[in-house]
């Protein structure tokens, strides 16, 4: 199978999206949500203040990725991205950063002081925060025709630099395959057992067990048949993943998808995102509203980035 241009940009364009709708809803409880859901674009009222259709760091950090896999990919290229996004606002959506994870922000402060990107993530229980998760799905493409050993070891890397706790890394191996799958069997459920059967030979394979009772709900196999009562929506990792999975599993095309996202309340911004970035790449780039579109902030150039991207995975992989 090859990588298709409406792959990439559904993508690119449906991450930054549900990211946008959840910017002015980010830190609302499930119970304020259901009194007033989210429909369509809103402009950001208390804390962030944001225009409709400006989005945060969750696509700021994925465009950066996008950024260092096409000028040239390196941990260290990387790294520098995201630490100019911090102090710049390269890739932000207005030149200024408004919305980061404390887990995120402490990692790059300790680039900028010197350290090195294979050491400044935090390594503790309580640093499982979804700032890495967020911003992984532009590796998918990249290391498409790798080998499983290296898409591991980079994700490994990649996740490191702000979450290097073993529970974060797996949350994005654990994307990535079902990611991968998607595009492989382009059926979400097929997908959803296949990258079930994969990522637990691989963590037991590992040893990690310890670890694997975080994933019990998603392995077990029905997350699709649960309640919505039964579903999560914090900052926390294992949460996001879960509600993301939830949200595509149970919607029949990109607006429903995101928005159930949103209308979880808590951390909606990435809830949306990680969603948007499946549901874009399931239902194609057309499914995205155009209402919406017209407001996304830096909208061209995350088409141009997407392109470039396209083109930069064509070369990689000798496409004709």
């Amino acid at each position: 199978m090859q990588i298709t241009k409406d792959n990439i940009k559904g993508a690119f364009i449906g991450l930054a999206m549900g990211d946008a709708l959840g910017v002015p809803r980010e830190f609302w409880s499930r119970e304020q949500m259901l009194q007033l859901p989210m429909t369509s674009l809103e402009d950001a009222k208390y804390p962030h203040y944001q225009d409709a259709g400006t989005f945060s760091d969750d696509t700021s950090l994925s465009m950066c990725l996008a950024q260092a896999i096409c000028d040239g990919f390196s941990i260290e290229r990387l790294a520098q991205y995201m630490l100019d996004w911090y102090q710049h606002g390269f890739w932000a959506a207005d030149t200024r950063l408004f919305d980061i994870g404390n887990i995120t922000e402490s990692a790059l402060i300790k680039l900028g002081n010197g350290e090195s990107p294979y050491k400044s993530g935090g390594i503790r229980g309580y640093d499982n925060g979804n700032g890495s998760l967020m911003r992984i799905l532009p590796f998918v493409f990249y290391g498409f025709n790798m080998t499983y050993e290296q898409r591991v070891q980079l994700l490994t890397e990649i996740s490191g630099i702000t979450h290097r706790h073993i529970r974060s890394v797996l949350s994005c191996i654990y994307f990535e395959i079902y990611a991968r799958e998607l595009l492989l069997t382009k059926d979400k459920l097929k997908a959803y057992v296949n990258a079930n059967e994969i990522f637990s030979a691989y963590a037991q394979q590992k040893a990690y067990d310890d670890e694997l009772e975080y994933f019990e709900r998603i392995l077990k196999g029905d997350l699709h048949l649960l309640s919505v009562e039964a579903i999560h929506s914090s900052g926390y990792v294992i949460y996001t993943l879960e509600a993301a999975l939830w949200c595509f599993f149970t919607t029949n095309n990109y607006t429903d998808a995101v928005l159930l996202a949103v209308n979880l309340g808590g951390d909606t911004d990435t809830t949306a995102s990680v969603t948007g970035g499946l549901a874009g790449i399931y239902y194609g780039s057309e499914s995205i509203p155009l209402k919406w579109l017209h407001y996304l902030k830096k909208r061209t150039a995350i088409l141009e980035l997407s392109q470039t991207f396209y083109q930069t995975i064509k070369k990689l992989n000798n496409y004709a």
